[in-house]
């Protein structure tokens, strides 16, 4: 009998055969299967079930004294393994699967996937890299490493599921507990919920808490007694009465150590664009706008330059509540998109039944970006200066930072000097912003502008001037361009405001009889936006129109940008026509990366759809987030693609904040608290994994609970690793032939490979290949899957945009091992015809087809083609597939940065 199918017959793990190497082991596992066998060596006895009961050994897992249970064989059900050995070796072989607990090892037919050879070449369970048995400890990159007691990461890992899953501290108790009993561990951090966060406990005394009177139209700071509560008679003449739950405070949080976490974690000089020269006639990340490389140029910016955008906004914790929250928070822009959302800066936190007083919440947080922007930060012995860029908010939140009038005032544009007009619109009146013909309109702001004003408010006794009422705290930072620091958030004024306006106008019945109106046709845009099917990139289906009260933002853009065209038809032509405008010139501000020529082009565009609005919808329709389309391009131009500012990710902070505290008092404590502690432990664990030893398994769960980037720590993910590294096959292959089809076109594909590819004449088509469903493609970061892949009956994930601008259906994945790489077959959509949606010439302006732009194709080629992943340049949403007449309606997606 082989060696495998004994050790299977014996129930070893491989944990247990890579520890004593393969000849040992072998010999250990036939003495086994021999009943007479008592003692086999001195590193492992075997036992009778009821003698292994009662025994205790250290596990060479935990390092802590655990009881070990017997392991059912099939020829032996009543021996087990006990591993004897203190202080031996912990192997590393372990597969993702391998248990957490291995003090409790599993009956045989529960754990044949651990123990079997051929499980192990299962894509799912790890990157195939050839035979793991044979595979030395020095092979997995662990060479000069301190080996790592479990008394070290489990307290770790313990409080990352409190902070990840947002635990109450009675859950984590109750869990303490449940490992204490299945574990037996001595740890004593592991103890009580009081051991485990002792550590850092030192984080509150970091907060300074400033308290404010609780009454609206007073912003005075509370004085404060010896034990830090506020006295009951206050110089502003209000009576404190001590009522915790009523109370209004600004919590301000250490800036320089949240800094110093992020350069210690994710800094990196090459994520920096240091040279202003770089492709200066395109536009993405916010180091590719005008303003960046200006400072650039001046050497305000240099590779040890951290800059950052300021975000505002208010949430509730409870809905039924008047109280809520109010986030001052940094994002870093030298950080990639992608790990943006872990970077950060909790400056300061606002709660109460009010608005934050501007100079209270802003103060503070300025005067140390100040001290950060003169001396610097000190990490690692290289000196790191920080400087404000850009300050992005909502229309609400601007005016309050800004010291300006709300936007339905007068100048209510924070961005040029549009007087704006009132309009009657149903019983009462709406400030509106109409377009002239003219262009440019309105002289914009500027910090020459904004000084004059100011001086004229002083004159005129704070009287408004240009819609400035007064100084705001952020003139107070040094060299610092506060007015071209506003940007025209998009999130807000497009998403919840624009498409939201004319969507609602299409289908609520208070506009049934205006021409532009298709709420009778709903039943027929449900059916149609039933069939769409997006791909996992976008989280939230559209599956009807009928009740938009629960629409989020990500589900307006959705809608607009992939799904508007299902309106074709149904929208009269010229309504449909206007708004597809619109429609191509967010696709291209969107874009990862845009031509400033393009740019410029969207700008009259945008103007055009600005006035023609007015005839089409009524002037009182042109409210200030139609304005601020106008703004738009020109933001792009200045700081770069419209999703480098968005407010995507403060908003996703919002929900990470609320979600960081459980019950009703001291929320904000809790939040600012949890927050701190998750960066400390993060940094620990990033420190941990990178420097120190510890079992593949137990860092696969760091990664997952922490959401480790790849560039966090080495790289252990599932797949089998294809095409220099740029493809990853996932799930289970299944071995078949190339079909004729198949076959006919992976040889035209081989005819274009480099001489040292050309293995046409040493590849035999009669062999079985291994196909796979599904495969990731580093360079987007997307899954894509095949089109009989049936795990995601809601999801389409097999529609790809190729570099040559066509559009393919995914329907093989084939690895071909001889030459190290994967190939995909599909077909082409449009065989018969294809027809994209662009705006009419403008004044001597062409609009040209993007790439991936929405386009109707009819028809899906017979002939299948091959190609190499790497031609992929976008995933796609089909949104239409109908059968029938094979006609499709497919949109590449606009970017791969932002998500739901």
């Amino acid at each position: 009998m082989s060696f495998r199918q004994n050790k299977k017959r014996a129930g070893y793990s491989r944990w247990t055969l890579n520890r004593m190497g393969r000849k040992k082991a072998s010999e250990l596992v036939n003495k086994l299967l021999n009943p007479d066998c008592e003692t086999i060596n001195k590193e492992t006895t075997v036992f009778t079930r009821e003698e292994a009961r009662d025994i205790t050994v250290e596990s060479p897992l935990h390092g802590d004294t655990q009881t070990i249970l017997p392991l059912q064989a099939e020829d032996c059900e009543h021996q087990a393994i006990i591993h004897a050995a203190a202080g031996s070796e912990t192997s590393h072989q372990a597969s993702d699967s391998v248990f957490q607990d291995m003090s409790s090892i599993p009956p045989l037919e529960k754990s044949n996937e651990l123990i079997d050879d051929e499980s192990w070449g299962d894509t799912d369970s790890m990157i195939d890299d050839g035979s793991c048995d044979e595979m030395e400890e020095e092979d997995l990159g662990y060479q000069g490493k301190t080996k790592t007691d479990s008394s070290v990461y489990l307290p770790l890992l313990c409080i990352l599921f409190y902070l990840r899953d947002h635990l109450t501290k009675a859950a984590l108790q109750h869990h303490l507990k449940i490992l204490m009993v299945a574990t037996k561990t001595s740890i004593r951090k592991l103890t009580s919920v009081h051991n485990l966060l002792s550590k850092y406990r030192h984080l509150k005394t970091t907060i300074k808490k400033t308290f404010v009177c609780r009454l609206k139209d007073c912003n005075s700071h509370l004085v404060l007694d010896d034990k830090k509560v506020p006295v009951e008679k206050q110089p502003c003449g209000h009576k404190y009465t001590n009522n915790h739950s009523s109370d209004c405070y600004i919590l301000q949080l250490p800036i320089a150590e949240q800094i110093s976490y992020y350069i210690k974690t994710y800094y990196n000089k090459q994520q920096k664009s240091t040279s202003p020269s770089d492709d200066p006639d395109t536009r993405s990340d916010v180091n590719s706008g005008g303003n960046y490389r200006r400072l650039q140029e001046a050497g305000v910016i240099d590779e040890n330059t951290i800059t950052t955008q300021i975000n505002t906004d208010g949430a509730q914790k409870f809905k039924s509540s008047k109280f809520g929250i109010w986030p001052l928070m940094g994002i870093i822009n030298e950080a990639s998109f992608k790990t943006r959302r872990s970077c950060i800066i909790l400056l300061a936190l606002w709660y109460g039944n009010k608005k934050p007083p501007r100079d209270t919440l802003l103060e503070q947080a300025i005067e140390e970006l100040n001290k950060l922007q003169k001396h610097g930060i000190e990490v690692n012995g290289i000196i790191y200066k920080v400087r404000v860029l850009i300050i992005s908010t909502d229309t609400v939140a601007r005016p309050l930072v800004r010291n300006s009038t709300q936007f339905n005032g007068e100048f209510g544009c924070d961005f040029c000097l549009h007087p704006g007009e009132r309009v009657p619109k149903g019983k009462g009146s709406v400030r509106v912003y109409p377009q002239p013909n003219s262009y440019p309109t309105f002289k914009p702001r500027s910090m020459e502008q904004h000084k004059k004003d100011l001086e004229l408010v002083g004159m005129l006794k704070n009287k408004p001037v240009h819609g400035i009422v007064g100084p705001n705290p952020f003139q107070k930072l040094a060299d610092f361009d506060h007015v071209e620091a506003y940007v025209p958030e998009y999130m807000h004024s497009c998403c919840l405001g624009v498409f939201k306006m004319f969507i609602k106008l299409w289908t609520d019945k208070k506009h049934k009889k205006e021409k532009w109106y298709i709420g009778y046709y709903l039943a027929v845009i449900n059916a149609r936006l039933s069939q769409a099917k997006p791909p996992y990139d976008i989280s939230r289906t559209i599956d009807s129109l009928n009740d938009l009260t629960d629409w989020k933002a990500s589900m307006y853009r959705t809608f607009v940008l992939y799904y508007f065209h299902l309106l074709e038809g149904l929208l009269p032509s010229p309504f449909f026509e206007h708004f597809s405008g619109l429609v191509y010139g967010m696709s291209l501000l969107l874009q990862e990366r845009v031509n400033v020529a393009d740019v410029s082009k969207v700008e009259a565009l945008f103007h055009k759809f600005v006035i023609d609005s007015e005839i089409l919808y009524g002037i009182e329709h042109i409210g200030i987030n139609m304005h601020f389309l106008i703004h738009l391009p020109e933001c792009v131009m200045k700081w770069g693609c419209l999703w480098a500012t968005s407010a995507y990710i403060p908003e996703w902070f919002n929900g990470v904040l609320i979600s960081m505290c459980k019950g009703t008092q001291a929320i904000t404590e809790q939040m600012s608290t949890n927050y701190l502690m998750n960066l400390a432990v993060r940094e620990e664990a990033i420190s941990l994994l990178t420097n120190e030893e510890v079992p593949p398994n137990v860092e696969n769960l760091f990664k997952e609970l922490l959401h480790l980037s790849n560039d966090s720590v080495r790289q252990l993910g599932k797949g089998k690793i294809t095409n220099s590294g740029a493809v990853k096959l996932i799930g289970g292959s299944s071995s078949r032939k190339l079909s004729v089809s198949e076959e006919v076109a992976v040889r035209n594909k081989m005819r274009y490979l480099p001489e040292s590819y050309n293995l046409l004449d040493q590849l035999d088509f009669q062999e079985s290949f291994d196909f796979f469903p599904r495969f990731q493609l580093h360079s987007i970061g997307s899954v894509f899957t095949t089109t009989d892949y049936e795990k995601s009956p809601k999801r389409i994930n097999y529609c790809a945009l190729l570099e040559s601008g066509d559009f393919v259906a995914i329907d093989s994945i084939v690895y071909f091992p001889l030459i190290f790489m994967t190939f995909i077959i599909g077909r082409k959509y449009g065989s018969e015809s294809k027809q994209t949606f662009l705006p009419p010439s403008l004044n001597g302006i062409d609009f040209s087809p993007t790439h991936g732009q929405t386009t109707r194709l009819v028809g899906k080629s017979k002939h299948q083609l091959a190609f190499d992943p790497l031609q992929i340049k976008k995933k796609c949403v089909l949104a239409m597939n109908n059968v029938l007449t094979d006609t499709y309606l497919i949109t590449a997606l606009v970017n791969h940065f932002e998500s739901d």
